[in-house]
């Protein structure tokens, strides 16, 4: 039995956009999957209508969006579409956005969903709702994420269902890698699912929270 945990829906599938047409860790165009996967021809067509911006599929999974200007007002009807696109695809880089102020990231975040406030905020932050990373200390945080692969929100009982990364400069060293949740299930043998499918990760230090190690997603109902 595949437990979908209580939905709290908390920013934090991913939304990443860049200051600059740089490359962010080895996220390139290519062709390994097709945009229209787990869609009918029809619904595919209706959002291609929908769409007023540009998709190129990156490499196992999400997309990189171009034709779209995230610094001015954009339509409701864009908005939702957008908001579909991050559920099909997962991660979606919007790259060569100039550099975005932080009122503006808050009321992007806000199309998602209710904001988490940072448990910390770095004095450069100029937004209590931004949180501030960096690998500079004057900057922004330093260290954060470097303990290994994790969910974002995994040490609250309500995970974040979104994370939005506004990336001004990226290092040279030091990637950021996102993985297909669902694509790892589905690459487990049946003993590996069987045994999976029976434990629970425990999210805390102190040992109180944890979570089903799989359960279905809760806007697409796929198992990861």
């Amino acid at each position: 039995m595949f437990l979908s945990p209580p939905i709290r829906p908390l920013i934090r599938v991913c939304v990443c956009f860049t200051a600059t047409t740089q490359q962010v860790s080895n996220l390139s165009p290519s062709a390994h999957f097709k945009l229209s996967e787990g869609m009918a021809d029809d619904e595919q067509s209706q959002l291609t209508r929908r769409r007023t911006y540009n998709v190129t599929p990156l490499s196992l999974f999400g997309v990189e969006v171009s034709g779209i200007d995230l610094r001015r007002p954009v339509e409701r009807e864009t908005v939702d579409v957008i908001k579909e696109d991050v559920a099909r695809y997962r991660l979606m880089v919007f790259r060569g956005q100039g550099v975005i102020s932080a009122h503006r990231q808050v009321e992007i975040s806000h199309w998602f969903g209710e904001l988490d406030c940072p448990f910390y905020n770095h004095p450069a932050s100029a937004h209590p709702e931004v949180f501030r990373v960096s690998n500079d200390e004057h900057e922004g945080c330093v260290g954060v994420g470097r303990t290994g692969w994790h969910i974002d929100g995994s040490f609250q009982e309500c995970p974040y269902s979104h994370s939005i990364y506004h990336i001004i400069s990226v290092p040279s060293r030091g990637d950021t890698v996102f993985t297909p949740l669902h694509e790892v299930v589905e690459s487990l043998t049946d003993e590996q699912h069987s045994r999976w499918d029976r434990l629970y990760m425990v999210a805390d230090r102190r040992g109180g929270l944890v979570h089903p190690l799989l359960y279905l997603h809760p806007v697409t109902g796929k198992e990861v």
